[in-house]
């Protein structure tokens, strides 16, 4: 998915409900044009993002959800740059600096709260 598509299925995804692509232009901020954005619906659609829905305007929903969308990309990333490994990539990110000692203990705190809540 491109960044503008990505742009507009944030759109859909924060209103929780079906939009036009005026709405979705007025919605996402985007400087662009009605028939641009209705191109990058229409190729949402080919790609099975969106269904659109033929009323007096055409009004455009999600297929998938944000999560669902965010764990592909997550599988996607990890299976190509990390052969499936988190722990790779976390060591990626610490040695780098992009995670700092803070963070990390932040993480730690989320991941025993998540098991305690198993």
């Amino acid at each position: 998915m491109s960044e503008i598509e990505l742009t507009i299925m944030k759109t859909l995804w924060s209103t929780g409900f079906e939009l036009t692509a005026n709405e979705v232009l007025d919605m996402s901020g985007l400087d662009w044009t009605i028939p641009a954005v209705m191109t990058q619906l229409t190729r949402l659609q080919r790609k099975g993002y969106v269904i659109c829905e033929k009323k007096k305007n055409n009004v455009y929903t999600p297929t998938i959800s944000k999560s669902e969308y965010q764990l592909s990309q997550c599988d996607k990333l990890l299976g190509s740059l990390f052969d499936g490994s988190l722990s790779d990539m976390l060591d990626v990110l610490y040695e780098n600096g992009v995670l700092s000692e803070t963070e990390l203990a932040e993480l730690a705190e989320h991941i025993a709260g998540m098991r305690k809540g198993k």
